[in-house]
């Protein structure tokens, strides 16, 4: 049996996780976010982590150094916001930059409607 652990800081992840769990979508809500220099660490609530460079995606792009770390997560963690810049995140935008396979997947479906 594999076991995860998630070390937060932040009161709310634990809720987040488990309710994404039950209700059946750890992989579509964010758990908790980082910034670390320039770069934004999103980790999924099913513990998938991806690193995202701010020059990699033109929203982040936008967001000035200064302002990077003064976001906030949505409770429910459906998406992450830079008020001063009024830029909006959510996990998709993420893993369709950084999960290749995803990325495919989606763009398929996106053919087919």
């Amino acid at each position: 049996m594999t076991r995860n652990i998630l070390v937060h800081s932040d009161k709310d992840v634990p809720k987040r996780v488990l309710t994404a769990w039950s209700l059946g979508c750890p992989d579509q809500l964010i758990a908790t976010a980082q910034v670390i220099d320039d770069e934004l660490f999103v980790m999924a609530c099913d513990h998938t982590l991806f690193r995202v460079g701010f020059e990699e995606m033109p929203a982040l792009k936008r967001i000035p150094e200064e302002q990077r770390s003064s976001f906030t997560l949505s409770s429910e963690g459906s998406y992450i916001h830079w008020p001063e810049a009024d830029v909006h995140i959510d996990l998709d935008a993420v893993r369709y930059l950084k999960d290749d396979e995803w990325r495919e997947k989606k763009d398929q479906e996106r053919a087919y409607v």
